[in-house]
């Protein structure tokens, strides 16, 4: 996992990265401000590193993300619009929010989860 461009809200300029998927599989990012630890949470394969409330950078209909593919390269990116985020999110200077990528898995019918990441905007 892995973020680039800005931390600066005013740029709108922050892109994730996932990387290490499994071939082919689809997947999208999910973010919270708080961490948490919840293991093989609904079957998966993985761990899921944030808290409550998680929010899902899943919807295309509203402009708030996008389920990704992961290819022949096994990575995907996302560059939200920071001003638009799910369910309303507001990021504020100085907050701190958590990101993890969620996938399916190709070794049956499951899913995993990245590892964890934290931001501090500005």
């Amino acid at each position: 996992m892995a973020v680039s461009g800005s931390p600066v809200i005013t740029d709108n300029n922050f892109t994730l990265t996932a990387n290490q998927l499994p071939l082919n599989e689809w997947g999208y990012f999910l973010m919270s401000e708080s961490q948490g630890f919840i293991p093989n949470v609904g079957g998966s394969s993985g761990n899921l590193c944030l808290g409550f409330p998680f929010y899902r950078f899943n919807n295309a209909s509203n402009g708030t993300g996008k389920v990704l593919f992961s290819g022949s390269g096994g990575t995907f990116s996302f560059s939200p619009d920071l001003t638009n985020l799910p369910q309303n999110v507001t990021f504020m200077i100085g907050e701190t929010w958590n990101f993890q990528a969620w996938s399916r898995d190709c070794k049956g019918s499951t899913s995993n989860f990245t590892d964890g990441i934290e931001v501090m905007f500005r």
